[in-house]
């Protein structure tokens, strides 16, 4: 999969990433386990200048059960290793992260989903300041009205904790995140499994020091093909 952001205005933001993954595992008709490795290449515009593309390297695990026709549980771990270009390469680092889902599905157009997760990242002691522990929560609701128009509404709360002082501010960062999403399409424009979908999406970060404290509302049009 293909994925980016294109600012006009603000160019130095923009970024392409190049998305790999495969898939295998076991399924029958209650239980369906699955290992996922994957690997992400992201360039920027700022690339050749001061090294802020990146490769990302992981798996995904994932266990899915079958409650009842209507209700499934899922489980996941996700393990993946971010390796920096040029410069930054003393910024890699790991990440690990735990979920545990809910889905709801009252008729075949419709799909209610709950998520918890914990997430945490390390760091070579001298970064440590940038190793975290997250926390979160979210729901999600995607439906389908008539064949004419879809809906998915989306909302996510994280606390994180960052591990160590950040030096010039002399305290550790605690920061709360929302993020707000709604998205609206039109199931019969579709082309090839391609369908565009519109996202009006708001987030609101608060943090104990206040200059990475922002809320940055956003408009874009989402294309996506899965293979």
């Amino acid at each position: 999969m293909i994925e980016g952001d294109f600012y006009p205005k603000y160019k130095l933001s923009n970024y392409i990433s190049n998305q790999f993954n495969l898939n295998v595992g076991y399924q029958d008709s209650y239980k369906k386990i699955s290992i996922s490795p994957f690997a992400d290449v992201i360039f920027n515009n700022r690339h050749s200048q001061i090294g802020y593309g990146a490769s990302i390297v992981g798996f995904d695990t994932k266990v899915d059960y079958k409650i009842s026709s209507k209700l499934k549980l899922s489980s996941g771990y996700n393990f993946r290793y971010i390796l920096y270009d040029n410069i930054n390469k003393e910024l890699n680092n790991y990440i690990h992260k735990f979920n545990v889902a809910l889905f709801f599905e009252p008729k075949s157009n419709s799909l209610l989903r709950s998520n918890v997760f914990y997430e945490e990242s390390f760091f070579k002691p001298i970064f440590n300041a940038k190793g975290y522990r997250t926390f979160g929560l979210s729901l999600s609701w995607n439906n389908v009205w008539r064949k004419y128009l879809g809906t998915q509404m989306f909302i996510e709360y994280q606390k994180i904790h960052h591990k160590d002082l950040k030096m010039i501010f002399n305290k550790k960062e605690e920061k709360s995140i929302l993020n707000l999403d709604m998205a609206i399409w039109n199931p019969r424009w579709s082309w090839k499994n391609i369908t565009p979908k519109l996202h009006f999406s708001y987030r609101v970060v608060n943090s104990n020091i206040d200059i990475f404290s922002y809320k940055e509302p956003k408009v874009f049009i989402e294309v996506a093909k899965f293979f």
